[in-house]
């Protein structure tokens, strides 16, 4: 319970030996020293984590612009933009929506952490408008 309200945590038990066995790895610490791309491609041999976990990890543990955190926002604005193929499916093509992403902020000299940021907001202020264009779009 919190403030009144039941909550509930997906698979808490598998979620608990996936950390307890990621704290106990023998490289654990040589991971503090590694950012971005490459502290990313280490954590996908974590069980459990997948590349938008890794990537959001990667990026905001040291602050590295050379990953994207490719969620529902970037793919909408980047359909919109017109940099995303519609045709790319979020978990299937998660490697060029980000390489995609990242090309287009290097493109406009914007950083991504920050144009990730610019999006996220957007989107949330015309989201059901965003929705009807990609809808026309697709047809």
């Amino acid at each position: 319970m919190l403030d009144g309200n039941e909550v509930h945590y997906r698979f808490p038990h598998q979620k608990s030996k996936y950390i307890f066995n990621f704290l106990h790895r023998d490289d654990i610490e040589d991971l503090e020293h590694l950012c971005g791309s490459e502290l990313r491609n280490r954590l996908l041999s974590v069980k459990g984590i997948g590349p938008k976990t890794a990537s959001w990890i990667a990026r905001n543990y040291g602050n590295c612009e050379d990953v994207a955190i490719v969620d529902i926002h970037i793919y909408r604005a980047g359909r919109l933009a017109g940099f995303v193929n519609p045709l790319w499916n979020m978990q299937k093509d998660y490697y060029k929506i980000e390489k995609s992403f990242l090309d287009f902020c290097h493109s406009i000299n914007a950083l991504p952490s920050k144009m990730d940021s610019i999006m996220w907001n957007q989107m949330k202020e015309s989201n059901k408008r965003a929705i009807e264009l990609l809808n026309l779009n697709i047809s």
